[in-house]
């Protein structure tokens, strides 16, 4: 700078010396230098994106990031890559018609290219629109069917969340052990895979995946959901003690500022403290893991991994269990009015029903979990509370409709 004074590249190169750096003084930093960058190159659109994105998750989110994403929609109002990046921050501001809107908008304006079909389809998968998410997936993988395509993953992903586990195991290993994929790609495919696994509460096989993604150069964040996933199989086993052994693990490979890392751990801690019998202590952390994961809930990591409702899945059916039914309502029923889509809202609202003693309710709002792809048949077959409507016609009716074969054999108590 001292030699070219006036150089944008330059300022925008001495920005970037600040990313991860973790002082105070960093955030500050790449804004001043960033803005020195547009100042001396305005019509040089990577600057603008770069500040957009330093204002994801600050208070100054919506005016900030909208403003330079459309001041370089001005300098260039045909560059695809500018809105390509305004419809991923719609989709991490959680406005979810604005990104498809843009996406559609891009895939007319150039329909060869794959990259609005794979955000549409992602952007479907967060309002769990998942035969209009699929159906954008495979036109992606139709136009650039690299492994490189992200795509690829969500598409995992997609076949986990809608009860295809086996396709998508085999398309996670295809992903990782293709040499035409990237490092970082390489691994996407099969930590979406256990992601998603926990999530449908299929711990014991996130478990055993989650051992692949132990070994090889495949970084932290592996070896931290591999301890999650085993954490939380040692829950579902009644290990509580196990289960906080393989909680430490993962508290210490937590990385600083990860979307969900505190509020997923507190989670679990509650889970555990619950299993200990301590159910003050339990109940007074699920309210802290709320009080961070709420304000959260628009960020797209949480929303693709239903962390939020997942939490407020967990806290109802623990208040269930405490036989305070009134709060347990309240947590299904902010489920369904922030994911009207959602299996566990319809599943809460199911068990609420059973233990009143409504059968019929509770078969009603049974059906909608199922037809709303509760996962696995064991949430419903090894349900305690399901075993005063399991013996009904209409009851093994859904069952045999929404799992053809062999869910009679899923319960633990019946083999």
């Amino acid at each position: 700078m001292d030699l070219d004074s006036t150089s944008g590249y330059l300022y925008h190169a001495y920005a970037m010396t600040f990313y991860n750096d973790g002082t105070p003084v960093t955030y500050d930093s790449i804004l001043i230098w960033h803005k020195k960058a547009v100042s001396h190159s305005p019509q040089w659109l990577l600057p603008y994106f770069d500040l957009a994105y330093q204002y994801v998750g600050t208070p100054l989110e919506k005016d900030e990031t909208e403003y330079w994403m459309n001041s370089a929609l001005e300098i260039k109002p045909n560059s695809y890559k500018a809105k390509e990046q305004l419809s991923w921050l719609y989709q991490w501001q959680n406005r979810t018609d604005e990104s498809l809107a843009l996406s559609d908008k891009m895939i007319l304006e150039r329909p060869e290219l794959f990259n609005a079909y794979s955000t549409a389809g992602v952007t479907c998968m967060m309002r769990k629109e998942y035969e209009r998410a699929a159906a954008y997936f495979k036109k992606s993988l139709n136009i650039e069917p690299s492994p490189n395509n992200w795509a690829q993953y969500y598409l995992v992903k997609l076949l986990t969340k809608t009860r295809r586990q086996q396709q998508a195991i085999v398309m996670a290993d295809s992903i990782m052990n293709n040499p035409a994929t990237t490092a970082l790609i390489r691994v996407q495919g099969l930590l979406y895979l256990v992601h998603t696994l926990f999530q449908n509460e299929q711990y014991e096989l996130a478990a055993e995946l989650a051992n692949k993604l132990e070994v090889g150069d495949i970084g932290i964040e592996n070896a931290w959901i591999a301890a999650l996933a085993k954490c939380l199989n040692q829950i579902k086993l009644g290990n509580p003690s196990e289960a906080q052994v393989e909680l430490q693990k993962a508290y210490v490979g937590i990385i600083p500022g990860y979307y969900y890392d505190e509020f997923h751990l507190i989670k679990m801690e509650a889970m555990i403290a619950e299993k200990e019998g301590n159910y003050v202590k339990s109940d007074s952390l699920f309210q802290a893991a709320l009080r961070i994961a709420i304000p959260k809930n628009t960020n797209l990591v949480v929303r693709t991994y239903d962390l939020l409702e997942t939490l407020q899945k967990e806290y109802g059916c623990f208040l269930l269990r405490q036989k305070r039914g009134a709060e347990a309502l309240a947590q299904f029923q902010n489920i369904l009015s922030q994911e009207p889509n959602s299996w566990r809202g319809y599943y809460g609202m199911a068990l609420f029903h059973v233990q009143k003693g409504e059968k019929n309710t509770a078969l009603n709002w049974l059906e909608k979990s199922l037809d709303y792809w509760l996962p696995t048949p064991e949430l419903a077959n090894d349900e305690p509370l399901f075993s005063k409507i399991k013996n009904t016609k209409r009851f093994k009716a859904l069952m045999h409709k929404h799992f053809p074969s062999g869910w009679e054999a899923t319960s633990e108590a019946e083999k």
